[in-house]
């Protein structure tokens, strides 16, 4: 049998068997080199419902609509990243490195701050969702579960923003942070003790603010937007 004759049996399966198959290839194969063999595969894999499917069943994740209804949004784009930090992460560091997987956001998480204050250990985490969470990362590393008697979660503010929150920066004098968010505005805040957050100010800077940097000129926050302006 020639290869072209494999070529055509294969393009006559019905498609529930060649997306099954397809799972067995690798992500970089997939996407650039099976679309080429014939029309079949290529009209299959620029299908969207393949790749969201693959997110939802082989990745356990479900992205909120507000993402998936973003005209930027291409789930093959999405699925290729997931990919590629699953597999950047589980060779090297699988036999020395526990990972816990906790459940907070309901949205991807764009940024994430690691400090020290009053000699614990935190991670404070903007998402998406519009929400920011502060993480006692010393009851995560106990191994013991997410309850509710000993939530890994601090703080919360739900509604922290009114759009994704992009980057965040800790003022190491104050311990004050700063969140920059798709709403243009940018918000300081404190973590009192015991880790309630408190919103202190929120300023408007006419545009998506994105990244935040402190720690400069004393007083002194700059941060730009998306206007490609800098606050």
């Amino acid at each position: 049998m020639t290869t072209e004759n494999v070529k055509a049996e294969l393009a006559c399966l019905p498609s529930e068997i060649l997306c099954h198959l397809f799972t067995f290839l690798p992500t970089r194969q997939l996407t650039t080199e099976i679309p080429l063999i014939c029309q079949r595969f290529h009209t299959i894999l620029k299908d969207d419902k393949f790749w969201n499917g693959r997110i939802r069943t082989e990745y356990k994740v479900r992205l909120p609509d507000c993402e998936t209804k973003h005209s930027e949004y291409e789930p093959k784009k999405s699925f290729v990243a997931i990919s590629t930090q699953k597999e950047r992460w589980r060779d090297e560091w699988a036999e020395s490195q526990t990972i816990h997987t906790a459940l907070g956001h309901s949205a991807t998480v764009d940024s994430v701050l690691l400090f020290e204050s009053q000699h614990r250990q935190f991670c404070l985490s903007g998402a998406r969702d519009r929400s920011i969470r502060l993480w006692d990362l010393e009851r995560v590393r106990s191994g013991d579960g997410d309850t509710v008697d000993a939530p890994w979660t601090v703080a919360k503010d739900e509604t922290a923003h009114l759009g994704w929150i992009w980057n965040m920066a800790r003022d190491s004098e104050s311990g004050e942070v700063y969140t920059t968010s798709w709403d243009s505005t940018v918000k300081n805040w404190a973590i009192r003790e015991g880790g309630a957050i408190q919103n202190l100010n929120s300023v408007n800077v006419g545009s998506a603010a994105q990244c935040v940097s402190v720690g400069g000129a004393a007083h002194e926050i700059v941060c730009t937007t998306f206007a490609k302006r800098t606050a």
